[in-house]
């Protein structure tokens, strides 16, 4: 970016500058001046680029744009004939404790196949991060007890050795987490990791070959001067800077699944719609699977195709990102959306927060965990919602955790965002996220 600046400011000097000073009617200034009104020009129009991509009002406008065409324009189409990269089947990690045991994981089953994007949403404590490590093997060796099947592109990643665990990570999969600092190790520079990443799985490059490669790789995720940040430490990092260099050490040997695990949440809408954008070019070129773990709805409906949401260790809805931001099958996910603000256009009413707070992972209740705080379980009858875990029904091409009928849904359960704002008073009185307030006789 520096490099274009001073190529449009006619790539001077500040001594050039001075020394064509007197044979110039305008001073260094005003030359200084207007370069810098120039380049805020710039960025602002890159903001608003990238605002619009990825922004909040984003994951607002996805609910009109994705109802208005039912042949979804510009979705890529995955193939999803074979056999999967991915399969997760019936995973639970549970942590045994003093206190009780802590269901952070409890059945959590999905395919990801070559070249698709899966969207993992919830709110903190939900098991997105947990199921995410324990795909690459990161909880072995802990107390953590963890059953079930990760069949990964023949590798069952439960049971293979660790030796063999080693070779798939890093190569084949690699993950972005989500504090760079504590990842990155402080003693070592930034570019001896990424090195040390990329040798580790390419033994016969040379020095030179993987430093040269390590570099490109740190310009390619925006990071300004790699040739001298390289040989930085990770507390000479920006928090935005560690976040970009833990994405070009999660890239730098091509995996074929790639975890990112709030890879976004550090930086600035710009550099967010350069990271992404970085990601979907690898999955272009080498057919990559994504995983991309989020509390940004904005960047779910920009960047992948399937979406999974998870409530208290479990999944709650699962479906194509399409059908789940136009039609959610769960009262979760209709609080998630109506919790989002919009940008673009003036707040007429206040945001619609889910109420409550999650459950303990220790003593989850027991009937459908987000009973407590669903503002529709007094349509299904005989207190069922408060008695009975539900299971994973099939609303057309989706699958929701509740007992709700597809009447019932569309009846009741409509996003708050997908009405129309000017006439609120045609919905009805309004309760908790979205739902429509009946009387004691429905």
């Amino acid at each position: 970016m520096f490099d274009k600046l001073k190529k449009n400011s006619g790539g001077s000097t500040p001594n050039s500058n001075a020394r064509h000073l007197g044979s110039d009617s305008r001073s260094v200034t005003d030359k200084v001046g207007d370069a810098a009104e120039a380049a805020v020009s710039k960025a602002g129009d890159a903001v608003a680029t990238a605002a619009a991509k990825v922004g909040a009002g984003d994951a607002k406008h996805a609910q009109e744009r994705f109802t208005a065409s039912a042949e979804k324009p510009g979705k890529k189409v995955v193939d999803k004939s074979g056999r999967p990269l991915l399969s997760v089947r019936d995973l639970k990690v549970h942590w045994p404790t003093d206190d009780g045991v802590v269901k952070s994981v409890d059945g959590v089953s999905f395919d990801l196949y070559e070249g698709q994007t899966l969207g993992i949403v919830g709110e903190s404590g939900s098991g997105k991060s947990v199921t995410s490590t324990t795909i690459l093997g990161l909880n072995r060796g802990t107390n953590a007890q963890i059953s079930g099947q990760i069949d990964f592109d023949g590798d069952d990643l439960l049971t293979i050795q660790e030796e063999r665990l080693r070779e798939l990570r890093g190569q084949k999969m690699s993950m972005i987490f989500q504090d760079p600092l504590s990842a990155l190790h402080p003693y070592y520079t930034v570019g001896a990791q990424i090195i040390e990443a990329y040798k580790v799985h390419h033994p016969k490059a040379s020095k030179k070959e993987a430093r040269e490669h390590t570099i490109d790789m740190l310009a390619r995720v925006g990071i300004p001067s790699p040739q001298k940040r390289v040989d930085q430490y990770p507390h000479e990092f920006s928090g935005g800077m560690r976040q970009r260099a833990m994405t070009a050490m999660a890239l730098v040997n091509d995996p074929k699944l790639l975890i990112a695990d709030e890879p976004t949440t550090a930086l600035d809408v710009t550099v967010q719609a350069q990271i992404l954008d970085l990601m979907l070019d690898l999955q272009q070129e080498f057919k990559s699977a994504i995983i991309i773990i989020t509390h940004d709805l904005g960047v779910v409906a920009d960047v992948a195709d399937d979406l999974l949401v998870m409530y208290a260790g479990r999944p709650v809805e699962r479906g194509d990102v399409y059908d789940t931001f136009a039609k959610p099958q769960h009262p979760y996910t209709v609080g998630l959306l109506n919790s989002m603000p919009r940008l673009d256009e003036a707040r007429r009413e206040k945001l619609d927060p889910i109420p409550g707070n999650p459950p303990s992972l220790i003593s989850l209740p027991k009937g459908c965990s987000f009973a407590p705080r669903c503002a529709f379980r007094h349509l299904v009858p005989g207190n069922r919602c408060d008695t009975e875990m539900p299971d994973l029904y099939s609303f057309g091409d989706q699958e929701a955790r509740c007992f709700l009928t597809a009447e019932q849904k569309a009846e009741h359960m409509e996003p708050a965002q997908a009405r129309t704002m000017d006439t609120p008073a045609a919905a009805g009185p309004v309760e908790a996220h979205g739902a429509t307030k009946l009387g004691d006789d429905a």
